[in-house]
């Protein structure tokens, strides 16, 4: 997701803006619906969840404010020695006793079914395989308070803060701005302490030796208040410093996102909302763009590739300019490029061990290649596998660790030492595959034939003779998982908010399809061409022209 504010030294009406597009799922109905809430001493406006009576985006008289997640790991898996007949098990030597939680379950026509599951100290038993049991401990199980009652009513900076003190998951970064001129930006969540262990492999829970030490301080967590840049953006970046005093592990986005915001935002032009749309919409990948240009320079550095399909590729790649539109051939290869070199990499890792040294490009001494390069980490694993295209993605290195290793280029890692001839080897499977997909030439090829949506109604979807009245799509889109516009094939932009504090009524959000599930409603797809080409619609909070309004008076 993407949050940012900007203070009215940035902006073209003096005031602070705020921007927010979380990025989930997509589908229908939309994951949120947009509300205005007025009751004595509140008066709210923006995006709620179903079934949750406040708002979780938006901005009230006084603030405003927008959410990403924080990507911490708050969750870590036990090894437990466990009696599952008895539910008695082994910690630090003793025997305890797990609580037993039970489920019925319903089943229409039949029996309910009885689902037993037990709970340690560390959680419950989630997985069991090969005779060991698992437990799962997680921050949020421990106590949950949800924050937002308070935080639609704050008036301020410390009301704000004061709402999110006991908010304990999951992790999430808050953007804030209010109408004084001020912004800021807060971590919220309970983060374990861990002391000298890590949480990347499952733990021995019968040890004791792996327990959380308490949770991080709220007043110890990331906090930036009038920053003198004027600006705070999230793109779920890490938020921990470098000197941080504690270690906080999490699966943190890669910076191509927040580093794009950040560029277009210090631009010297004054920032409207109409502005902060196209920020939102930005499709530029620099990732992308680097591929693009180290496989340029690997080709004219060889010299000796007369392949035409490579150098029809070659050409579309060398006047792109990054931008990941869906009319064009460059994204698909870098992107089908990008998917073969980090798929590469996986097998040089997991390799059979039959292979020697020298087939590795490691030379007659791989040890001391490592010692030498310092980038090759050490592996036990003996997985038989290939470096086939439909190798899980989450295994595969992410762009950023890629584009670190082409940077450098250490020793032992591809074939020969050769990376020239690796990315170009590469590069000639990438466009098989492509080829197989979209024909020849490659400049009819488009990104968007490979990155297309198709937005399913979970009820219309099984009517095949009436599921096109309920589904739309597919569709194709523009974007990447590198692009401020974060679009893949399972998420993007969720909905968008644009509010701004020197006047309300100026401000924006609108949701993927609509407000409404039911395809009879005039508002079950209202939305969507409006979304798809990143517009969005007034978000009206003092001069309403309210279609419907709906009352509830409390009983007398």
């Amino acid at each position: 997701s993407n949050a940012w504010a900007v203070s009215g030294a940035h902006t073209s009406d003096g005031s602070p803006i705020v921007a927010n597009d979380p990025h989930l799922s997509y589908g229908i109905p939309s994951t949120w619906h947009l509300v205005h809430l007025k009751a004595p001493g509140l008066n709210v406006i923006g995006a709620a969840l179903p079934g949750v009576p406040c708002v979780i985006t938006g901005h009230n008289e006084k603030i405003a404010w927008g959410v990403t997640n924080t990507q911490v790991d708050a969750t870590d898996l036990y090894s437990e020695q466990l009696n599952r007949q008895t539910g008695r098990y082994l910690f630090k030597g003793n025997v305890e006793q797990a609580l037993l939680d039970r489920e019925i379950i319903g089943v229409r026509g039949q029996k309910p079914v009885a689902l037993n599951i037990w709970v340690t100290r560390h959680g419950p038993i989630l997985v069991e395989q090969s005779g060991k049991s698992y437990a799962l401990r997680w921050t949020a199980a421990g106590g949950f308070v949800l924050p937002f009652f308070d935080l639609d009513r704050a008036q301020n900076w410390d009301q704000f803060r004061s709402a999110l003190r006991d908010f304990w998951g999951p992790g999430q970064n808050f953007i804030y701005a209010d109408r004084a001129g001020n912004i800021g930006y807060q971590a919220t969540g309970k983060i374990p302490i861990r002391r000298g262990f890590s949480s990347d492999v499952p733990l021995d829970g019968s040890s004791g030796n792996f327990e959380w030490n308490g949770f991080i301080p709220f007043d110890e967590m990331p906090s930036i208040y009038d920053p003198p840049s004027g600006i705070v953006a999230t793109a779920n970046q890490s938020p921990f410093p470098p000197n941080y005093p504690y270690e906080v592990d999490g699966t943190f986005s890669d910076p191509y996102r927040i580093t794009q915001i950040q560029t277009r935002l210090r631009a010297p032009a004054k920032l409207s909302v109409s502005d902060m749309l196209a920020v939102q919409k930005d499709v530029y990948s620099s990732y992308d763009l680097f591929l693009a240009r180290q496989v340029v320079a690997a080709f004219d550095a060889k010299h000796d590739n007369a392949d035409v399909l490579v150098r029809e590729a070659v050409d579309a790649l060398r006047s792109w300019n990054g931008q990941m539109d869906k009319d064009q051939a460059a994204p698909l290869i870098t992107e089908s490029l990008n998917g073969l070199l980090g798929r590469s990499l996986v097998f040089g890792l997991l390799r059979p061990p039959a292979q020697s040294a020298a087939d590795r490009g490691l030379g007659s001494k791989p040890q001391a290649a490592q010692e030498k390069t310092g980038g090759r980490p050490k592996t036990n694993v003996n997985y038989e596998i290939k470096a086939r295209p439909d190798m899980p993605i989450s295994i595969l290195p992410r762009p950023f660790i890629i584009e670190k290793l082409l940077r450098s280029r250490p020793a032992g890692w591809v074939s020969k030492n050769d990376w020239n001839a690796w990315l170009l080897t590469n590069l000639s499977g990438a466009l098989q595959l492509d080829r197989a997909k979209q024909g020849s030439p490659v400049s009819h090829w488009k990104w968007g034939r490979s990155l297309e949506w198709k937005l399913n109604h979970p009820v219309g979807q099984q009517l095949p003779l009436v599921n096109a009245y309920f589904d739309i799509g597919p569709i194709p889109m523009s974007g990447s998982g590198t692009t401020v516009k974060q679009t893949t094939a399972t998420l993007g932009p969720s909905e968008r908010m644009v509010a701004d504090l020197g006047n309300w009524d100026a401000s924006v959000q609108n949701l993927t399809v609509g407000e409404s599930g039911h395809v009879a409603s005039r508002h079950y797809r209202d939305q969507w061409s409006q979304y798809y080409i990143g517009k969005s619609f007034p978000m009206e909070f003092e001069k309403v022209d309210a279609g419907d309004i709906l009352r509830i008076l409390p009983i007398k």
